[in-house]
């Protein structure tokens, strides 16, 4: 499922697999469509911060993994995030409000 995300005048592209048991999210620009970037998050029994681990990337740059954890406790799957933007933290909470969105409509 492909949707964009408009915050102010900056557009960001989004693409979301669901899988049988999990959901992968590729958040980049169709003009450069690298994957650059991935990290994965699966809720734990024990505890109740989800595990997660960056795959690809800056290990520095912890906004795929932190988007992974709240993904995951939010629809209880393990989630795949590749983030492949630069993002200030204003873009970020408007990227995260349309996943958001997103999820709630389909």
């Amino acid at each position: 499922h492909k949707f964009d995300a408009r915050v102010g005048d900056v557009t960001i592209n989004c693409e979301i697999m669901k899988m049988k048991d999990s959901l992968y999210l590729w958040i980049g620009d169709y003009t450069n469509p690298t994957m650059e970037d991935l990290s994965f998050s699966f809720t734990s029994n024990i505890g109740t911060q989800p595990i997660a681990t960056k795959i690809m990337g800056a290990i520095a740059d912890a906004t795929s993994t932190n988007m992974a954890k709240r993904l995951s406790i939010k629809i209880g799957k393990p989630v795949y995030v590749s983030f492949n933007v630069t993002a200030d933290n204003m873009l970020l909470l408007g990227i995260e409000k349309r996943i958001q969105e997103e999820f709630k409509m389909h």
